[in-house]
């Protein structure tokens, strides 16, 4: 921040873009982290065509923005070369540890104002029901072993991209937790690192 003064000018043409709010920004493909979500919907049988991508993405709410008070990536409207911010695999993330159900996004829940002290912010959307609970709770204990908390690494050489998802389980006694890592390299060690890091940081 120090050097905006001096380079500032020069950010927005920057191959890198520093500037861009990867979170709710950027786009990437879902792809190498759709196996949970797979398994979830259609168990054994998996993915046969490009109907049931479709009906897929549709439930994990990849074809739509998220309701947010801030700028998000325009979504995309076909199964084919589909590409999501993290953002809105947070969200479908976070059904498979709160029953099957995608909560409705938001970044603060007040605000501090001068005039009348603190505000609410009220959700812009709704949660939907995204998936079975039932089949929700089989995936996150399949995933979870002996874990405390379930995961899933998916990662990509020719992307050079690595997703990592994590969640808490069925019996967490407190509010749902879910967890998107993404990394724009294939690095599945480090991101399952960083995600063991922070889950141990919530065990009581």
């Amino acid at each position: 921040p120090n050097l905006l003064d001096e380079i500032g000018d020069t950010l927005g043409g920057n191959k890198d873009a520093p500037l861009l709010n990867r979170a709710t920004q950027g786009k990437y493909s879902p792809e190498i982290a759709l196996e949970p979500f797979i398994r979830t919907l259609y168990e054994e049988n998996g993915i046969t065509g490009e109907t049931q991508y479709d009906e897929l993405f549709t439930a994990l709410g990849f074809y739509g923005e998220p309701q947010l008070r801030m700028p998000v990536s325009v979504a995309g409207t076909s199964p084919n070369n589909l590409r999501i911010s993290p953002l809105q695999m947070a969200l479908a993330t976070a059904s498979l540890s709160n029953n099957g159900i995608r909560p409705a996004p938001r970044i603060a829940l007040a605000v501090d104002t001068p005039q009348q002290g603190w505000v609410l912010l009220p959700e812009l959307g709704e949660p939907v029901d995204a998936l079975p609970a039932s089949s929700v709770h089989k995936t996150a204990a399949t995933l979870a072993g002996d874990n405390s908390y379930w995961s899933y690494t998916g990662a990509s050489k020719e992307l050079q991209l690595t997703w990592h998802l994590a969640g808490t389980l069925p019996d967490w006694s407190g509010t749902p937790l879910a967890l998107v890592i993404l990394l724009e390299e294939n690095n599945p060690v480090l991101a399952n690192l960083i995600g063991k890091e922070l889950f141990e940081t919530l065990q009581p």
